[in-house]
């Protein structure tokens, strides 16, 4: 699905969507290697694709230890980073 508003950067013109199921975590996993530094940093932005005007609130969870909670009160939210050597 592809968002049809405009938007401040191309990558966020692509949807993820996740389900409500508190059950069930979705996530990404990425490569890493002992005592290397790593950077996560995420981007988001609600364009309403769902036709409602309630952005997500979700906790977002780095090498299993809550990193933030995610609750947007606006369609972008700024992007967060995390530097770490040990992931």
């Amino acid at each position: 699905m592809t968002i049809s508003v405009p938007v401040v950067a191309p990558y966020l013109s692509t949807v993820r969507s996740f389900p409500n199921d508190l059950g069930h975590k979705f996530y990404y996993v990425a490569r890493v290697y002992r005592g290397a530094k790593y950077m996560v940093r995420t981007t988001y932005f609600y364009g309403r694709f769902d036709d409602r005007d309630s952005p997500p609130v979700f906790d977002q969870i780095v090498d299993g230890t809550l990193w933030r909670a995610i609750n947007t009160t606006s369609d972008y939210a700024p992007e967060n980073l995390h530097n770490d050597q040990s992931l």
